[in-house]
């Protein structure tokens, strides 16, 4: 983790990890577990369209990995992490946070948009499932290649 990012930190995590090709997702257990409550971080849209700002700004230094070969990959990816918060903002009321993004940062989306669209045009489907030898693991373990979005 980024010392000093608390909004945005799992996306921040994400966006290192983003060209470290194949990743393991375990799907069994339940390894987390999330409680709502009316103080819940997730309920500050402010903090987290700020938190956008900050990791935007990361990535124009050039501090995630990727370089220039990954600049588009990385905006798509980001665009889908604007429009998201653009809807939450927009639907609890901070209008102008939400504006602000889509007026800013709508190429991005717009990217997001067109990569989302072109993998389902093409049937492409990144994730592959292999089961473990190991008897306790009933569960298959899903692998695939990064492509700058959590699933």
């Amino acid at each position: 983790m980024t010392p000093g990012i608390f909004y945005q930190d799992i996306q921040d995590l994400l966006n290192k990890m983003g060209v470290a090709g194949n990743t393991i997702l375990v799907l069994a257990p339940d390894t987390v577990w999330y409680r709502m409550h009316t103080t819940n971080a997730s309920l500050k849209v402010p903090a987290f369209v700020k938190g956008i700002s900050i990791l935007l700004a990361r990535a124009k230094s050039g501090l995630y990995p990727g370089g220039r070969e990954d600049k588009a990959k990385r905006s798509a990816w980001f665009g889908g992490l604007i429009f998201y918060w653009m809807k939450i903002a927009l639907r609890t009321g901070y209008y102008r946070d939400g504006l602000t993004l889509l007026l800013s940062k709508g190429w991005m989306i717009l990217l997001a948009t067109g990569r989302r669209a072109a993998a389902w045009m093409n049937g492409r489907h990144p994730v592959q499932v292999i089961r473990l030898e190991h008897d306790e693991c009933a569960e298959p373990v899903v692998t695939g290649q990064s492509q700058y979005r959590p699933s």
